[in-house]
């Protein structure tokens, strides 16, 4: 197994437990352009809770891969919200490389409005059994943060990360896959008094059921857990169940009707306050 970012430690059974899982309405398009590559995803929530003014809110994303030609750079997210609000993300690899940094790739993030929020991280990647990354605010290089994985042949991915503010008490994970069954286990704050352990495990049971389950001890969710099942009934049809302490239960059904056009639907049913929560999803790409 390579190594994996930090954040996608758990992300096997993580899949299984919230992707596909929708509430709400919401028709999603996303095209391609014949200018640079471009992509551009509108997501419009339908009926939203609680809206008065505006009924159909949308979020468009615009993804260019070589803007006005520009081969050294990316822009992987140029999104704006219904309320207006930016966020900005842009990455290279040419740009590192050519100042002799091979190997190494540059992000870049901003919600487009405040200086002090942009965000600058390289991530080292040109061995292959190690992955590193640093991150930091070009207006405050004090607030930074480091996170190294590196997958040991035959034992799993091992990973460390810390920041300015938890220096002497690091996060860690480690991860392991042998054959259908997957593990992993993150530590926040591993030497401190706030030490938070969550566990993922996930179960290929066959070619078309698998299952993945999550604990976490210490911390304000102590004892909190989920349950999920994939099951892919057919071509083309998955059906995903979960579980949680709080007696919620959320059933999800992921259908291709025709290849570029999905349709997920779904609900979330809380037995303590016999809450119904249906959703609609239509994703046409």
């Amino acid at each position: 197994m390579a190594p994996v970012k930090f954040g996608d430690i758990s992300k096997v059974a993580n899949d299984i437990l919230n992707d596909d899982h929708v509430s709400g309405y919401q028709l999603k398009a996303k095209q391609k352009t014949s200018w640079d590559s471009a992509v551009v995803t509108t997501a419009v929530d339908l009926f939203p809770s609680g809206a008065k003014d505006v009924q159909t809110p949308a979020k468009i994303t615009w993804k260019l891969p070589a803007p006005l030609g520009l081969s050294h750079l990316a822009i992987d997210k140029l999104e704006m919200d219904k309320s207006g609000k930016f966020k900005f993300e842009a990455s290279s690899t040419k740009l590192l490389s050519d100042v002799g940094l091979a190997g190494c790739k540059l992000d870049v993030t901003s919600d487009l409005e405040n200086p002090a929020k942009v965000s600058a991280a390289v991530t080292y990647s040109a061995m292959k059994d190690m992955l590193v990354k640093f991150d930091t605010k070009p207006m405050n290089p004090a607030d930074f943060g480091l996170e190294v994985t590196r997958e040991q042949a035959g034992l799993g991915t091992f990973g460390l990360k810390l920041g300015a503010a938890n220096v002497a008490s690091p996060d860690i994970g480690f991860r392991v896959q042998q054959g259908p069954l997957f593990a992993s286990l993150i530590a926040k704050d591993v030497a401190g008094a706030n030490r938070v352990l969550t566990a993922h495990g996930h179960y290929k049971v066959s070619g078309e059921i698998q299952v993945a389950g999550t604990y976490e001890h210490g911390g304000k969710k102590t004892g909190s857990y989920t349950f999920g099942l994939l099951y892919n009934v057919m071509k083309g049809v998955a059906l995903r169940a979960k579980v949680s302490q709080d007696q919620a239960i959320s059933v999800g059904v992921k259908s291709e009707v025709q290849k570029g056009f999905n349709v997920l639907f779904g609900c979330k049913y809380e037995l303590a306050s016999a809450k119904l929560t249906p959703g609609l999803h239509l994703q046409i790409e």
